[in-house]
């Protein structure tokens, strides 16, 4: 799962359920939102501490994908897939040089 579709998800989860009737602080609710997260993230989701709210549960998946989202991208800039550049760099403008120069 990566960033945009996990946003995506949350946001049709949140429609369902209150189409249907659910209430977000319902367990059985928190649970099939549990259920429908990506296996990396949900055992991730699941490490202690453990979230108790629909909304810790929801803050916690959004870091764990982006968590592994970042780590992804830097897994793949060793394998030579692409690069990987967490910080943008600003170069210094260079200066012409005076050597030889009267």
């Amino acid at each position: 799962m990566k960033f945009p579709e996990i946003n995506e998800y949350i946001a049709m989860f949140k429609d369902t359920s209150c189409n249907a009737g659910y209430t977000m602080t319902n367990l059985e609710n928190m649970q099939f939102f549990l259920k429908g997260l990506s296996r990396g993230v949900l055992a991730n989701d699941l490490r202690a501490p453990i979230p108790r709210t629909y909304r810790e549960m929801k803050e916690k998946a959004v870091e764990c994908t982006n968590a592994q989202q970042t780590m992804s991208n830097i897994m793949g800039s060793l394998t030579g897939n692409k690069l990987f550049r967490p910080f943008q760099t600003i170069r210094q403008p260079t200066r012409p040089s005076n050597q030889g120069r009267w």
